[in-house]
């Protein structure tokens, strides 16, 4: 093996725009958080096998901060949004949950990707605005945790 070059520094690239997953606490690319879900086995080790996550199982719900959590979540100092697309006029039906700091930009972006392309119509609304942008993903990962979808566009 040859000694590297004195005068030469061989770095790692960190990208800036890394986040932390909901799921499994893993530092991923804050672009990814799905590719990362279903390709790292994330789920798998999320989920028990009675549809709930192991976390839930496991939490002693008598030590849980309800107020301090909400107090987190009420917090609006941010230029984030938390949306909810669903495919037809039920409340529930949801087949997209996302954020955003540019709505329009972002729609036109899921027109461009034909990301609801499979639906005759869509309609969409914003839960949350004025998030910082952890808060708008933790809303986003517990709203695909309470569908039980896991993951956009997988609804069934």
């Amino acid at each position: 093996m040859r000694d590297r070059h004195p005068e030469i520094n061989i770095g790692v690239y960190e990208s800036k725009d890394k986040t932390t997953c909901h799921f499994c606490s893993a530092s991923i690319l804050s672009k990814c958080p799905s590719r990362h879900f279903n390709k790292q086995q994330c789920k798998n080790n999320f989920y028990a096998n009675n549809g709930w996550s192991i976390i839930f199982n496991e939490t002693d719900v008598t030590s849980f901060k309800e107020e301090q959590f909400f107090t987190q979540l009420s917090i609006t100092n941010g230029r984030y949004m938390v949306y909810v697309v669903r495919k037809n006029s039920l409340i529930n039906d949801w087949c997209y949950v996302g954020i955003t700091n540019a709505l329009e930009k972002r729609f036109n972006q899921h027109k461009t990707d034909k990301t609801f392309g499979m639906y005759e119509s869509v309609e969409y609304g914003v839960l949350k605005d004025g998030l910082s942008y952890e808060n708008a993903s933790l809303i986003e990962a517990l709203l695909l945790m309470a569908s039980q979808t896991c993951r956009n566009n997988k609804c069934s």
